[in-house]
């Protein structure tokens, strides 16, 4: 039987990286909560051009700074208005950037801090997790409507529209796959 043994560099404990990682993760926050609100506002995005080479492939990425600071975006999906849509981990916002990288914040009720995934539902609007078991809804003028979920702690996560014209999603803690069916 083979043993591993985890070695420290140069007798520094383990637990020091960590404690950077919170400092400096609590030194964000602390200036993300001194920063003013922008919820449900177009600003203008920062962007940071860098080219890039992929087997002879020459490009351009460009990446655009969210108006709230540390902000975590996790999901995105096109909506049928033509912008992006995308979740933000650890704020309650969702989030619409268009192409020319103009974004806008739109909060969820309740503030809920749980948004996960994100896609284009059938009928115009974007569909969304809310790991405090609820998928919501938000119109692409930013109208946002919830549906709480009949199973507790059921945390669903991943959604897509299936073929069938209907919202599938995951249920991460109820263990389900669950169906919203569009009520035409």
């Amino acid at each position: 039987m083979t043993s591993y043994h985890l070695t420290r560099n140069r007798g520094v404990p383990f637990r020091h990286p960590l404690i950077l990682v919170l400092l400096l993760a609590l030194a964000g926050l602390s200036s993300a909560c001194s920063a003013s609100s922008n919820a449900g506002q177009s600003l203008p995005s920062r962007s940071t051009p860098i080219s890039t080479s992929t087997q002879g492939h020459k490009g351009m990425i460009t990446e655009f700074h969210t108006p709230t600071s540390l902000s975590f975006p996790k999901f995105i999906t096109v909506g049928s208005d033509g912008n992006l849509w995308f979740t933000e981990f650890s704020n309650p916002n969702i989030g619409r950037i268009t192409t020319n990288g103009t974004i806008t914040e739109f909060p969820t009720p309740r503030n809920s801090y749980e948004i996960e995934g994100i896609t284009a539902g059938p009928d115009g609007n974007l569909w969304f997790t809310e790991n405090i078991d609820k998928v919501g809804r938000i119109s692409t003028s930013g109208t946002i409507t919830e549906f709480p979920l009949p199973t507790s702690k059921s945390y669903p996560v991943g959604i897509a529209a299936g073929p069938d014209g209907n919202l599938w999603f995951t249920e991460f803690g109820g263990n389900k796959i669950g169906r919203i069916t569009n009520g035409k």
